[in-house]
């Protein structure tokens, strides 16, 4: 698995390197650094794209998860869940989303 990981790292930063506003790609390598640990790392990649894909659902759940780990940032992750759940009022994740939003009203960590 790391293998593939790793490759897969590299076809994103290779398809951001040939084109920075890559949406797909940013998400792609936010999702493989948030499944890492890397939090920052997830929000720098997806900030060129954040302000430009408003609608997208999966970008705002990406900013989140990428959020709620981080000391001082839950406000802004409860901000990026909701505009998730605007977005996808009826997807898959909706329940385990607004679970996740209740932990972090009441301080605790989430996801």
């Amino acid at each position: 698995i790391h293998q593939q990981s790793g490759a897969a790292r590299r076809a994103f930063e290779n398809a951001i390197r040939l084109d920075p506003a890559q949406r797909q790609a940013r998400m792609g390598l936010a999702f493989l650094d948030i499944g890492q640990g890397k939090d920052a790392a997830a929000t720098r990649v997806l900030a060129p794209i954040a302000g430009r894909d408003s609608g997208s659902a999966r970008l705002w759940l990406l900013e989140g998860l990428a959020r709620a780990p981080v000391r001082g940032q839950s406000h802004a992750a409860i901000s990026d869940f909701r505009r998730y759940l605007r977005l996808e009022p009826a997807g898959a994740l909706h329940s385990l989303v607004k679970a996740w939003i209740s932990d972090l009203v009441l301080g605790r960590s989430a996801p």
